[in-house]
């Protein structure tokens, strides 16, 4: 576990906190970051995170993934954390792990790709999606957001159907997750 990312993220959630940042994403952000250390595992610690990340932004369902990279070198998105909308009557607390979005031509791959915010609140016409797969829970407001670490993406989260759609202010309000959340996946790496 590298000591240094950990550092960077406790000097993080203490500067969030003085700036007046949400205060039970930090807790929960404080949280994952001590189960990531007495577990040596990333999911736990998303695991636990995603529930917050769901509330704080109204989403419906959502994802925090670490960016992986096949034999080829192309990045994929390896889900740590994802609500499981097959589950009928999905709730916050439904949540499996481990699913893997290769294709960057979706709204999950133009995190990637655009390494910047993605946001969609009309996903059926916005030319980056690529459509839904079988089964999958109709898209009505999309929000991407990469956790970039020294110009480098090491992971993402989506967050889908905030029932009035997403903004810059979720933006703002999810950046101590993406950066905190960052320097979690770089230290367990």
């Amino acid at each position: 576990m590298n000591q240094t990312y950990l550092q960077r993220a406790d000097a993080l959630l203490q500067h969030y906190r003085q700036q007046g940042a949400d205060a039970k994403l930090l807790d929960t952000l404080g949280e994952a970051r001590d189960i990531l250390v007495a577990e040596d595992n990333i999911e736990p610690a998303l695991v636990h995170l995603l529930p917050t990340t769901l509330r704080t932004t109204r989403s419906e369902f959502g994802f925090l993934a670490e960016v992986a990279f096949n034999s080829a070198g192309d990045p994929y998105l390896k889900s740590h954390a994802v609500t499981d909308i097959y589950k009928p009557g999905f709730g916050l607390y439904n949540i499996v792990s481990g699913l893997q979005f290769y294709n960057l031509d979706t709204l999950n791959g133009a995190i990637m790709t655009e390494r910047r915010p993605v946001l969609s609140n009309d996903p059926d016409s916005d030319p980056r999606s690529g459509g839904l797969p079988f089964g999958h829970a109709h898209l009505t407001a999309f929000l991407g957001l990469p956790f970039l670490l020294d110009g480098d993406i090491v992971g993402a989260t989506a967050l889908a159907n905030r029932l009035d759609g997403y903004s810059q202010r979720d933006i703002d309000l999810l950046q101590p997750l993406c950066e905190i959340g960052a320097l979690l996946i770089a230290a367990y790496r």
